[in-house]
């Protein structure tokens, strides 16, 4: 059986959201947002954060276009995870389709009754939280995690 914690990663230009389900709850739940910073420190934050515990598998969301190409957004997420995983390593880090989790993640948000002006502080944070639940209802967590493995050179 797998163990420990799941990191879900929605990378955009100005903010990545983060999220964390422990494998014991198999529940999801936004953690924080980064602000992108010019230099890439949130990266070293971000990972910082990955090893602070147990971490099983980060699962990133790769922003694939509806006809399902990839466009710049993807490209620019999948470096991000390159980085990501030689920051952490061993700790694998695997891209995860996902494809529309920005507007389920606002539909969330105005459900709950949060302002649309409160939105932007929290919405990179519950597509993150999308992110890893798909990754949780993909992957038959006693025996393999879903998505592909981001190959580090």
């Amino acid at each position: 059986m797998v163990s420990g914690r799941l990191i879900g990663v929605d990378v955009g230009k100005v903010r990545v959201g983060i999220a964390q389900a422990y494998l014991d709850t198999i529940l999801a739940l936004p953690v924080k947002t980064l602000k992108v910073q010019a230099d890439g420190s949130e990266l070293e934050e971000l990972a910082s954060f990955i090893r602070e515990e147990t971490t099983t598998a980060v699962f990133v969301g790769l922003p694939r276009l509806l006809n399902g190409k990839e466009g710049e957004a993807a490209r620019m997420a999948r470096s991000y995870a390159r980085r990501l995983a030689r920051k952490i390593s061993p700790i694998p880090v695997r891209l995860i389709d996902e494809r529309l989790s920005s507007v389920t993640a606002h539909e969330k948000l105005r459900a709950a009754g949060v302002s649309t002006r409160e939105h932007k502080k929290m919405v990179d944070q519950v597509a993150a939280q999308q992110i890893l639940e798909q990754a949780l209802e993909m992957s038959n967590i006693g025996t393999d995690l879903t998505g592909e493995l981001v190959i580090i050179d």
